[in-house]
């Protein structure tokens, strides 16, 4: 098998393909000759389907100008596929076709959509509260049920193709609604441990406003303004005052 593979692909294939003149047009099929000719499709679309990959990826860098969290949405959708095409065969399909690999296409923007829908609720969160673990609530409560509105609505169209007497119709819309259910799950359970890191990296300062003087009166009162980096400059979180004669609080 090995050896008439080599021999399609070296010779019989480059032969037929040059057969062809300005006047006659020679074409071709048959078992070993056809596999060759989609796997060579499926591997030229496969490497636009990573180069497509990477241009995504370099967007959400600019647009969550977020590393972390776009390295975060490039894997949800990478590794959707292999966790999706485990469960096309636990469905009971031995094979799976070469074709259903250009589901990452399809994956590729579904997982960018995820990530700017999560960002921008988180972002969002920021003006109604300070801490982080709210903020996560928050943004799953808000941003979590589009997600799953917009992910199961679109897993749904493709698994109405199991309805298809086309077989690779069948197969590739089972294996999509597969791999975007799969795409689902990573990202909820991917993104609040990513943001909680990403938020929790960035360094807190805090700094004195001011100390000042009561007239007649023994003590100081400190004023204190917690602020933390952002990089858009200073963002004023709260205000603590007590006396000097005290204990701050903790």
């Amino acid at each position: 098998a090995g050896s008439y593979g080599d021999f399609v692909a070296r010779e019989l294939v480059p032969l037929l393909r040059d057969a062809s003149t300005p006047n006659v047009k020679i074409r071709y099929e048959g078992g070993g000759v056809s596999a060759f000719e989609l796997a060579s499709v499926v591997q030229g679309d496969g490497i636009k389907a990573f180069g497509s990959l990477a241009l995504v990826c370099c967007l959400m860098c600019v647009y969550t100008r977020a590393p972390l969290v776009a390295a975060a949405g490039l894997a949800s959708v990478a590794l959707s596929v292999p966790v999706g095409a485990a469960l096309f065969r636990a469905v009971g399909h031995a094979d799976l076709p070469a074709i259903n690999l250009l589901a990452l296409f399809l994956l590729t923007g579904v997982g960018a959509d995820n990530v700017f829908i999560l960002m921008d609720a988180w972002r969002q969160s920021k003006r109604e509260h300070v801490d982080a673990a709210l903020r996560l609530h928050v943004t799953l409560g808000r941003a979590g049920k589009a997600i799953v509105a917009c992910n199961m609505t679109t897993s749904m169209s493709f698994l109405a193709n199991v309805l298809s007497p086309i077989k690779p119709l069948r197969l590739f819309g089972q294996f999509a609604a597969l791999c975007i259910l799969s795409n689902l799950v990573l990202c909820l359970g991917m993104f609040p441990p990513v943001l909680l890191l990403r938020e929790r990296t960035k360094r807190k300062k805090t700094y004195v406003q001011s100390i000042p003087k009561r007239t007649g009166a023994s003590t100081e009162d400190v004023t204190l303004e917690l602020a933390s980096a952002d990089p858009k400059g200073w963002t004023w979180c709260g205000e603590l005052a007590f006396d000097a004669a005290d204990e701050p609080p903790a």
